[in-house]
């Protein structure tokens, strides 16, 4: 039986999608990425990176993801 990643942690996110951690953490605060905490941890379900790499974040070209 093959194991299946259900979650990211904020770093494996970011290698994943080749974005930097604050890149990853500017779309969770402006809830273009559905993040969860539990305890003292931030995942990302593996449904949410998939909905971002294939239908894009909305990020207007030209917008910088670091720009606040």
């Amino acid at each position: 039986m093959t194991k299946r990643q259900l979650a990211y942690s904020k770093k494996e996110a970011a290698a994943a999608t080749s974005l930097s951690l604050r890149g990853i953490d500017y779309l969770i605060e402006r809830g273009q990425l559905k993040a969860v905490r539990v305890g003292r941890w931030v995942i990302i379900p593996v449904q949410e990176l998939e909905k971002l790499v294939f239908s894009g974040a909305g990020i207007v070209q030209g917008e910088s993801l670091t720009s606040a």
